[in-house]
């Protein structure tokens, strides 16, 4: 693929532990390093002191902040607060209004209040700032997140100042991958291929056909499991350990014991012997210590490896269902070509053997287990950005992962009613004889994105309708509700009871599995009598006036008699288009929310940069007082710097540095200007001078010996005057004997300073003489040069004319002796012809 602009543009990653940012480059696609060198970035948000920490800074400070750290903000986005395990999280999590869910943290000393969605824009944020401050990308999201989820993800990446393309479900980002580069291995038009991702938190499975014929790829089943990932396995074993030593641990001791179990889990994947774990004043300053083996920790998740297989049976299942419905007849018996499989957790063995065991088919490694999500989200944002050619471009068909059922409510609402439900935001339900329902109008499977149309019989406008799906929690959630009304002087409702017109909904799953109303109509015919009727109504003097207008009137009836047949008018369809207004979309921002928030994230952005800014200042200070301390004691810079000064410059880094640490004792933070006026003072009055003399000695014999090679240099060309030079040699000469006498003043006047001083000719003031005398050199070779080029010419122009002055005498010659023979000739003839 090419870039045809500097566009930027990414493909973000965003999981529960590690975030990643994919581009696309010339040649294929990169992950880029975050500022620690490292491509994965933690998806840690850390607060407490003066600046947010973000990412590897957070995650190193996670276990001396638990309380103010929060981290995977995606395992909690979208959610109410009666569906979280607050088991997991360590933070304060608080219930708000409506059920919303708030997480308290303390900041810069005062308490602060945020939402998931805004931890998740921070860590978008840090996503951004790692890609080059890209704006256009596409974004990830497990298979089972629901509409509300993404909606929210959507809405952390308008807050972070990005513009997301596309939220691409994990399974169909790594599908996109794996297909994009790959063509079919068996020969045939389709390839099915399985797919197992085991990340830290979720393990998810897909079975995808790839059409390579019609460069298509369509999920046909996509499975997840929301409570079984890495963690969970860390768990698992932290359990075990603290029930065998009956262990009573506080919070922070526990997270260190699951940390050194999750570093246990990856060496027992590489090795099934019994294997140690060590922790050194684990609780009560004593030591904890203990050996586990694979076939042990395997025993002991086998609960974790049940719900992996069903998973997976269950994947097969729905997928060969969808295939023998749609494409059997065509391509033959079902058939998995390959099994893939990606994510942290999917390097555990037993994993692999259950793949195996299930599919018959030896799993694939072939794509990087932690980047697949994050380069085929890259490869869909250059398949989507305008800016992009790529070489092949691989079309998706997403599956849906919950069942929408469709309601209707027939009866007349008032607008006073109406702004009652609009504005408490409640669900409008009458009676059961009133409300209409369509069961899953998009059940769980159906590809999107798609868009379908709904014609309903109704006597009266507005009417409202609502769209319901069931969550992980088999709650029965509504997701969003519209009401339809006739547009203002429309007269909609009318012509529906004259006509008995139907309405006609059209309902769109975008490529983000958002669901919405994009329009409503109604439609009817005008018969030709109604279309007369309504000509007939025009006033009396339009008749008239055309009348007047019409000058070759018929006068006898034989023209009526000529006249074709009239032909029968076909009825003409009349569409009127009605109000579509969303009275309730669930989960969705306010503008005024969501202008909050962006607010909320540019003044934290500036408060960060600003402190950054102070800290930075303040570490120079601090740098350059060790620095130049050092440099002094050394004794590297004694002889360009006298007793008297060097022993002011000491006193002055010991005031400073008394100072530095003065305030931070009493945790005073100054503004960037202070720290920065005390370097510079310094810098001024000390070390810029004593540098400069440094490098005036070091350098200034260099300079004197050029400039010396160049006037001897301009004498040697004094040897030698062309007559046609002679003006020009004289002013050079006077030239040169000016530079040697300058010279000879400046090298005697160095000689006798002292290095302490600061020198009164520098390198440059010589540089400069040195210059000019080559630049006078140099167009006196110049000038020579030419001059011997035009001597050439014009010597070469004389050789040609004496050449051709020389033919020219010969051809005269030839002439003559011709012009003579041909007389002998004739005088002969003459005397030949007399005497015969």
């Amino acid at each position: 693929m090419a870039s045809v602009a500097n566009s930027a543009i990414c493909g973000i990653s965003i999981g529960t532990e590690n975030c990643y940012v994919a581009v696309t480059r010339q040649g294929g696609i990169e992950i880029l390093l975050n500022e620690y060198s490292q491509r994965s970035t933690p998806a840690y948000v850390g607060f407490g002191g003066n600046q947010r920490e973000i990412g590897v800074a957070a995650k190193q400070k996670h276990m001396m902040n638990l309380r103010n750290t929060c981290f995977a903000p995606t395992s909690i986005i979208g959610k109410k607060f009666h569906q979280l395990n607050l088991k997991e999280l360590p933070y304060n999590v608080e219930k708000g209004p409506d059920d919303e869910v708030f997480i308290r943290t303390t900041h810069n000393g005062e308490e602060l209040c945020f939402t998931p969605t805004q931890l998740t824009a921070m860590l978008f944020t840090k996503l951004r700032q790692i890609s080059g401050n890209a704006i256009d990308c596409v974004i990830n999201c497990p298979n089972h997140f629901d509409f509300v989820q993404r909606q929210a993800l959507m809405d952390a990446a308008q807050i972070a100042g990005l513009n997301p393309l596309r939220v691409v479900s994990d399974m169909t980002a790594i599908s996109l991958y794996y297909g994009f580069y790959r063509n079919s291995s068996n020969g045939s038009d389709i390839s099915v291929v399985g797919f197992v991702d085991c990340g830290q938190s979720t393990s998810q499975a897909a079975i995808v056909l790839f059409n390579h014929k019609e460069n298509y790829l369509k999920v046909l089943d996509a499975q997840s499991i929301p409570d079984v990932g890495g963690k969970h396995f860390d768990e698992v074993l932290a359990n075990h350990f603290i029930e065998k030593h009956k262990l009573n641990l506080n919070l922070r001791s526990r997270y260190r014991l699951i940390a050194e179990c999750e570093k246990l889990k990856k060496n027992l994947s590489a090795n099934p012997n019994e294997l140690p774990i060590n922790i050194e004043c684990l609780y009560e300053e004593r030591d904890f210590s203990d050996k586990i083996d694979r076939a042990t920790f395997e025993k002991l998740a086998e609960n974790l490896f049940d719900k992996i297989a069903s998973m997976l049976k269950v994947n097969y299942k729905n997928a060969l269902e969808r295939y023998r419905k749609e494409y059997e007849e065509n391509y033959g018996e079902f058939k998995i070509d390959s099994v893939e499989i990606v994510g942290g957790t999917s390097r555990i063995p037993f994993i692999k053997k259950i793949i195996k065991e299930l599919s018959g088919l030896e799993p694939s490694t072939t794509l990087n287990a932690d980047e697949a999500v994050a380069r085929g989200c890259a490869l869909q944002c250059a398949i989507l950005s305008p800016t992009f050619k790529v070489a092949r471009e691989l079309h998706l068909i997403d599956s849906l992962s919950y069942d929408v059922d469709f309601k209707l409510v027939f009866d007349f609402i008032s607008d006073y009613f109406f702004l009652l439900i609009f504005h408490f935001r409640i669900s409008y339900q009458i009676h059961n004889k009133d409300l209409r329902r369509v069961p899953a109008i998009y059940p769980r499977g159906h590809p999107f994105p798609y868009a379908k149309q709904i014609t309903i019989n109704s006597d009266s406008l507005p009417i409202i309708i609502s769209f319901d799906y069931q969550n992980l929690l088999n709650e029965k959630v509504c997701l969003s509700q519209y009401k339809i009304s006739e547009l203002t002087g429309s007269n909609a409702s009318q012509l529906m009871l004259e006509h008995k017109s139907p309405i006609k909904i059209r309902i769109r799953v975008d490529h983000n599995c958002l669901i919405s109303v994009s329009s409503a109509t109604i439609s009817y015919e005008k018969t030709p009598a109604e279309e007369e009727s309504a000509d007939n109504l025009q006033p009396a003097v339009n008749n008239e006036n055309e009348n007047k207008m019409d000058v070759d009137q018929p006068q006898n009836n034989d023209s009526q008699n000529n006249q074709e047949p009239i032909k029968k008018k076909k009825p003409k369809t009349i569409t009127i288009d009605l109000s579509v207004e969303p009275m309730f979309l669930l989960g969705h921002l306010s503008k005024e929310n969501k202008d909050q928030y962006i607010e909320t994230e540019c003044n934290l952005i500036l408060a960060d940069k600003n402190w950054k800014e102070k800290t930075d200042a303040r570490n120079t200070l601090e740098e350059y007082i060790y620095e130049w301390r050092n440099r002094l004691e050394s004794g590297q810079y004694d002889m360009f710097l006298d007793p008297a000064h060097r022993q002011a410059f000491i006193s002055m880094l010991e005031t400073n540095e008394k100072w530095l640490y003065e305030q931070d004792e009493q945790e005073i933070m100054h503004s960037k200007n202070v720290y920065e006026e005390r370097t510079n003072s310094m810098t001024r009055d000390f070390s810029k001078a004593i540098i400069n003399r440094k490098k005036e000695f070091e350098n200034r014999a260099r300079f004197l010996e050029q400039l010396g090679h160049n006037l001897q240099q301009g004498r040697k060309l004094m040897d030698f005057i062309d007559p046609e030079e002679e003006e020009e040699m004289r002013n050079f000469a006077k030239e040169i004997d000016e530079k040697q006498k300058w010279f000879d003043d400046v090298s005697g006047k160095l000689s006798k300073m002292s290095t302490y001083e600061d020198p009164k000719f520098t390198c440059d003031d010589i540089n400069k003489q040195s210059t000019h005398i080559l630049s006078m050199i140099s167009n006196i070779n110049d000038n020579r040069k030419r001059r011997a080029e035009e001597r050439r010419k014009a010597a070469e122009k004389a050789e040609k004319e004496k050449q051709q002055q020389a033919g020219d005498g010969i051809d005269s010659q030839k002439n003559e002796q011709c012009s003579n023979k041909m007389e002998v000739d004739e005088e002969l003839s003459n005397s030949k012809t007399a005497t015969v």
